[in-house]
Formats: C-alpha cells, sequence, structure tokens
C-alpha cells in the first residue's frame, strides 16, 4: 500500500488518527501509536488550545484510533478483527449484554425446559422397545423422568449463566452433562449395555447445551 502523500512509496504504517497509509517520512510515533505528520500537528494544535484543566483529554485525543464500527477495528494490513467473547458481541444497538443475575436465571429456567428432550427420548424408547401402552405405569414413569432431566438442565443451564459461557464451551457443557445423565440411567438399570445410550446423550447434550447458551446470551432490550 503506498503512502496518501506520496504515491509511489510503500507505506510502513497506518496513522492511528485518520487511518491512512504513511511512508517513513510522513510517519511520526506518538506514545507508542504512529500518526502522520498532518495529523500530529492537527492534534498538536488542539492540545495547545486545550484549557490547562484537561490536559487528560487533550492527551487522548492525540491517540485515539479512527474505528469505523464497534464490532471492527481496521488493521495497517486493512483486514478487519472482531472484538473477542460473545458478551462483547452482543452489546449493539438491538440491546445491551444482561448481566449475571439475568444470565443466571435464564439458565436455571431455559435449563429447566431444554431438559425435557431427554425425556422425549424415554418416553419414544419406551414405546419403541418397551411395547407398553400410555397408561397410568407410562404418565408415572414420564413424570419421573421429567424431574431428573429437568434436574440435570437446571444444573446445566445454572453452569452456563452463571460463567457466561460461550457457544462451545455451553455445547460441552450440555455434552458433559448428557454422558452423566446416560451414566446414571445405566446405574439405575444395572445394565452396562445400556451404556450404548452414551451416543444419543451425546448429540443430544450438544443441542441442549448450544440452546440453553443461546438463550441465556440475548440481547436485553
Amino acid at each position: 500500500m503506498d503512502c496518501y502523500r506520496h504515491p509511489g512509496t510503500a507505506s510502513t504504517a497506518t496513522c492511528v488518527s485518520c487511518a491512512r497509509p504513511a511512508c517513513e517520512e510522513c510517519r511520526e510515533d506518538v506514545a507508542g501509536h504512529a500518526m502522520c505528520k498532518p495529523c500530529v500537528a492537527e492534534a498538536s494544535a488542539r492540545l495547545s488550545a486545550a484549557p490547562s484543566s484537561a490536559p487528560n483529554d487533550a492527551a487522548m485525543a492525540i491517540v485515539t484510533p479512527v474505528i469505523s464500527s464497534p464490532a471492527e477495528v481496521s488493521t495497517a494490513e486493512g483486514s478487519t478483527e472482531s472484538p473477542v467473547g460473545s458478551s462483547q458481541k452482543l452489546q449493539t444497538e438491538d440491546g445491551s449484554a444482561p448481566g449475571f443475575a439475568r444470565r443466571t436465571v435464564r439458565g436455571m429456567v431455559w435449563g429447566i425446559i431444554y431438559g425435557q428432550w431427554w425425556t422425549l427420548w424415554s418416553t419414544l424408547s419406551l414405546f419403541m422397545w418397551g411395547g407398553g401402552s400410555f397408561d397410568a405405569r407410562i404418565v408415572a414413569y414420564v413424570l419421573n423422568r421429567g424431574v431428573v432431566n429437568a434436574e440435570f438442565g437446571f444444573l446445566a443451564g445454572t453452569i452456563i449463566g452463571a460463567t457466561g459461557a460461550s457457544l462451545s464451551l455451553g455445547t460441552n457443557i450440555g455434552i458433559g452433562t448428557g454422558i452423566l445423565l446416560a451414566l446414571l440411567r445405566m446405574v439405575q438399570a444395572g445394565n452396562p449395555l445400556m451404556l450404548v445410550n452414551l451416543f444419543f446423550y451425546y448429540f443430544t447434550g450438544r443441542y441442549v447445551g448450544a440452546g440453553i447458551t443461546w438463550r441465556v446470551h440475548q440481547p436485553v432490550k
């Protein structure tokens, strides 16, 4: 990229004030930041005209970079970088990122709701392989599984909400919770062959964890 003041001369830095490329002759380092000489002169003029009671504000004006949007920062090579972390990305015009208390409560509530996907699977498996009919015994079975699955969903949701987990971490928390639930089922049944259910609980755990995380991080309007 050529210097904006000297076409044909390669730039060595990007001015943090005007974001234009500057060559070695045009650049100056101010407080560890590269600036072009016209911007340095303009900032110096502002600094000399600033009231003596606010030197810090004037100094900040020298080194404040020009950023096109909150989610995008221009680099010297012209590429862009996004802020790291889901909470920062939620600070948009659509709303603000939820705080600790709101995230935790959301995680608890949605954890109970998403945990019922495991109850659905248990019920379907009972009909497919149990050969039973929908009578009082099956109702009691579904209610019992629903409570246990709600507890495990509640656990996963509380962890995800309290920690503000990212999508990938929240998904892994859901997987871990699902595997624990599968092991509990196996121990309760006393049948090691039920370990085959780990395959199902792994994939449903992914969905449960990702779903809770998405709900937890919804912006506050």
